[in-house]
This record gives structure tokens, sequence and C-alpha cells, in this order.
């Protein structure tokens, strides 16, 4: 790697153990799974088979505009049993009733414009203690589906990574996109010691030029 990337990748890591409040979460988590999709969908373990990504603008009976983090359509795999579309809320907080509105809406909205069933779907490293939890709102009650990482999911992760650095083989995008899945959800107590093996490790990887400039931009978040 050239001399003036190194750097730039030496600035990176002071940058990110001096400002944990970079908060990429929901920037980054919006930004990779709209430009790396079907990638996202197999990384992160979205339900359901990848088919297309949606538009993430949503515009309620009320008159408000809102946008949705991550919205695809699927096709049956595993508990996804019937063509349908998935929208995924990357949440780093317990869910309050504002928010359990706000992912109603976007149900509801993405059933009138596909005319087939919808999945709620939370990705999060807060445990609600069950995959699918019934919510009630606007006097309906709807199911959530959980997606929880764990701290061990986490070093997994991290683990794979430092194996392919290590014998200098060049990670493919799905495997590049484990850098955003720990960035985004290490949780507060071992951030600092997790960020500071990610910038290490990216600063030794091998990966295509877009994909290392997006999760590049993704850690100075």
């Amino acid at each position: 790697m050239k001399l003036k990337n190194k750097i730039e990748l030496n600035e990176l890591v002071e940058m990110m153990m001096n400002e944990r409040n970079h908060n990429p979460h929901d920037y980054c988590f919006r930004l990779i799974s709209s430009k790396y999709p079907k990638e996202t969908h197999n990384v992160f373990n979205f339900p359901g088979e990848y088919a297309n990504s949606l538009k993430l603008d949503v515009f309620t009976e009320n008159g408000r505009n809102l946008k949705m983090d991550c919205a695809q359509l699927v096709m049956p795999k595993g508990d996804i049993t019937c063509k349908s579309t998935i929208n995924v809320e990357h949440q780093s907080y317990p869910l309050l009733d504002d928010k359990i509105a706000v992912l109603y809406d976007y149900k509801l909205f993405l059933i009138h414009q596909t005319n087939i069933p919808s999945n709620s779907v939370v990705i999060t490293n807060i445990d609600p203690g069950k995959q699918i939890l019934c919510f009630e709102t606007h006097d309906q009650i709807y199911k959530i589906r959980f997606i929880v990482v764990t701290e061990e999911d986490i070093s997994k992760r991290l683990t794979m990574l430092e194996n392919i650095i290590k014998i200098k083989r060049q990670l493919s995008i799905e495997e590049a996109l484990n850098f955003v899945y720990d960035a985004i959800f290490v949780d507060d107590e071992i951030a600092a010691e997790i960020l500071e093996k990610l910038a290490d490790l990216f600063s030794k990887s091998k990966m295509e030029t877009n994909i290392q400039l997006d999760i590049h931009q993704v850690l100075k978040k």
C-alpha cells in the first residue's frame, strides 16, 4: 500500500479511537445496504432470499414523508414462506412507541405498494428475549422479527477477517462487509478494542477499490 494510504489509515485509527461518537449506525447501515443490497442481505442474515431492492421513501396517510433504512423484495427461504417484502431497520436502543408506530407505517406502505405480505425486521445488538415479538399500535397488533447481533458473532467475524488477511488473500465484497457489520453493532463496552483491531486489519487488507472506499467512509463516521 502506498505511503499516502498508510498515513490516511493511521489517521483513521486515531480518529476511531478518540471519537467513539462517530456513530456509524443508521447512516452506514443505509449506505451499505443500498450500495450492496444482495451482499448485505447475506452477510447480515436478513430473512428470505434476496430478489430486488425497493425504494426507501414512505408517504403515510397523515401526510408524513419518511425514509426506511432498508426495503427488499424476497422469495421464500427459511421462515419466509411466500414472496413478500422486508423492511429492515437498524436499532441501537430499545424500541419505543414512536418507532413501533413508524415500523407499522412502513409495513402498511409496502403492502399497499406491492400487494404482497410484508415483514418488519429489526437488527440490533440488544436482545429482546425472543426472535419474534408482537406489538400494538394504531389499535392493531403486528409482529416484528429481531436479528440479534451478539459479542460472539462479532468475534467470529473478526477472526474470519484476521485469517484471510493473514494469508494475504483479497477479500470478496461479502467478506469485506464484515468490517461494517462489526463496526456498526459492536457494544460500547468493547468498542475501543474492536475498532482498534478493525482499523489495523483494514490497513492490511486487500479488496476492490470501490468497497474499500465505502468501508473507509463507514469507519470514519
